[in-house]
């Protein structure tokens, strides 16, 4: 039997998801995965810059 890692890499599904979902804007929109926050260990899982104050985002992901 085959055993699981300690730690499941996620982050990369989520944020193909959250390409997807906001795929009708993405050309507005800068997507940039586990973004640092500040030197140590602060960092969020994506950062989503909007480029266009013209455009209007319609999507809201939600995290749960």
């Amino acid at each position: 039997m085959r055993e699981l890692p300690d730690k499941i890499q996620w982050r990369p599904a989520f944020c193909a998801a959250a390409e997807l979902e906001l795929r009708e804007n993405i050309k507005e929109l800068d997507l940039i995965s586990e973004y640092n926050l500040s030197k140590e260990p602060i960092r969020i899982d994506l950062l989503v810059i909007k480029e266009s104050e013209q455009e209007r985002i319609l999507k809201i992901l939600k995290s749960f």
